[in-house]
């Protein structure tokens, strides 16, 4: 997930085009490469330090496990210490099944400015009563929902990927793909996994007041676990 530019802040959510299990830990994301990261560490370790964040990133993620059993499970949630070049990037899902914030971002404040700006601009859908931290782990989450169930389904993540957003976009009677997921957020349009990230976060944090495109590609992604 980005963060337009001229807010110095670019949150980017990583699992977009090309991410997947084969492809290498950060393989096509957003931009960052693994060599980027100088560090991890588990976030419940310093929950002291960021006890606000630290909940309602717990919180979500707890949100995404009981909805989704054990493919909702991350393998750790992080906080990253990032090169000073790869500043830019907020937060990031990698193929390991890890979702780390960068440790200099993980601020209610500074992320609500930078969120809801983009918000107003179009850029990502709206976060309804959810915070920030919120809608960003919604989001990240989404891209290792995708991921878990690509590889419990034994499929490429960028093929079910389309297929999810095909289905979708044929429930929605929309012309084409691209422009479904305009009506979900700018940033939804740049692939069919940004597309279920942001429809993830705008369905978490919206509910039954988010887009129809969006609740459309949840209940794609829903239904393949009700088979």
């Amino acid at each position: 997930m980005k963060i337009l530019k001229k807010f110095k802040f670019n949150i980017q959510l990583f699992g977009g085009r090309g991410t997947d299990s084969s492809s290498g830990r950060y393989g096509g994301g957003a931009g960052l490469k693994e060599s980027d990261i100088v560090d991890t560490r588990e976030l419940v370790t310093t929950r002291a330090e960021h006890q606000a964040e630290t909940d309602e990133l717990l919180g979500t993620a707890r949100d995404f496990r009981d909805k989704y059993g054990e493919d909702g499970i991350t393998e750790e949630l992080q906080l990253a210490t990032l090169k000073p070049k790869a500043q830019d990037a907020m937060a990031y899902c990698d193929s390991y099944g890890n979702v780390a914030f960068n440790e200099n971002y993980f601020d209610k404040k500074k992320l609500t400015v930078a969120y809801d700006a983009c918000v107003k601009s179009g850029f990502h859908p709206g976060r309804g009563n959810k915070t920030a931290v919120q809608a960003v782990a919604a989001h990240e989450l989404g891209h290792h929902i995708n991921n878990k169930l690509a590889a419990r389904l034994g499929k490429d993540s960028d093929a079910l990927a389309t297929e999810i957003c095909n289905t979708a976009r044929k429930q929605t009677k929309h012309r084409g793909v691209v422009q479904m997921e305009n009506k979900i957020s700018r940033y939804a349009s740049s692939n069919n996994k940004e597309a279920i990230a942001e429809a993830m976060a705008d369905v978490y944090c919206n509910g039954k007041k988010a887009k129809k495109e969006s609740i459309a590609i949840v209940n794609v992604i829903d239904s393949y676990y009700k088979k």
